[in-house]
């Protein structure tokens, strides 16, 4: 019975530690966040000088390079489109307005802190306040539609260590539904 016992045991332990070698590399969130943004041109991130996340715009974006998946971030717990990302909100003006055809989805997330209910609330504020700068700009209010997703898909852990990364889940992403 203890060799059937202790036989069963090294089968297991065999596994275990088969399967554990088996394992590929796992790319980070952040990792896969950059090589998205990267390969669509809207931005790049990384760690800062002081090992923080960092977040660097770079906004050269034109009409003909507008593409789904741009994402415009904010502030803990607001709502408010910063200057920042008005020449993502140009770019996107200028695609829609030139291409009535085309439909946006406007998607508001949220970081993990807070309730379920305050972040779908406060997604939908995020969502509707880009809506409204498009709209402010010319952009027909039947292209766009909002939803919010609140903490339910976030881009990032939020950890003591690193709490510049909820900034990445803060955030509302413009997605080209129909493109004309």
């Amino acid at each position: 019975m203890l060799k059937r016992v202790m036989r069963i045991l090294v089968i297991v332990c065999s596994v275990f530690v088969l399967v554990a070698c088996s394992t590929t590399k796992k790319q980070h969130y952040w990792e896969k966040e950059a090589a998205n943004a990267q390969q669509k041109g809207a931005y790049s991130m990384g760690l800062g000088d002081e090992g923080e996340f960092d977040v660097v715009e770079s906004y050269n974006i034109s009409e003909d390079d507008v593409v789904s998946g741009q994402k415009v971030y904010f502030e803990y717990d607001q709502y408010t489109v910063e200057t920042t990302y008005q020449p993502i909100i140009t770019a996107n003006v200028k695609y829609l307005t030139a291409h009535p055809q085309s439909m946006v989805r406007l998607e508001g997330h949220t970081d993990e802190v807070g309730s379920r209910e305050y972040n779908i609330a406060l997604g939908e504020h995020r969502a509707n306040a880009v809506r409204d700068a498009l709209i402010a700009k010319g952009v027909a209010r039947n292209q766009i539609s909002t939803v919010s997703y609140g903490k339910e898909y976030p881009v990032a852990t939020c950890v003591d260590s690193h709490k510049k990364r909820c900034q990445l889940n803060r955030r509302t992403v413009i997605i080209y539904t129909e493109l004309g």
